[in-house]
């Protein structure tokens, strides 16, 4: 599936990650958005960056995750960083 189905990948799971810190369903969060509409902070990046890190094995910074135009951005820069997603 190479980098397209990495970002699928990764998408899901960060939008698993916010529905299950926000009590929501995950049908809810939509990826167009920007982490901040769904009331994402410091705190909250720092909890995904550590998801991030330990299942994309994707090195992204706070920053990223804070000022990132949509999770479905975010999901294709951890894709494109994934260690475990190079050279696929």
């Amino acid at each position: 599936d190479g980098p397209a189905g990495g970002a699928r990948l990764v998408g899901a799971a960060i939008a698993a990650k916010l529905a299950d810190i926000f009590m929501t369903p995950v049908a809810e969060i939509d990826l167009a958005k920007p982490p901040a509409h769904f009331g994402v902070d410091s705190l909250i990046a720092v909890e995904l960056r550590n998801l991030l890190v330990l299942q994309a094995a994707a090195d992204i910074s706070i920053f990223n995750i804070l000022q990132t135009a949509s999770l479905a951005a975010l999901a294709a820069l951890v894709a494109e960083k994934s260690r475990h997603l190079q050279g696929a």
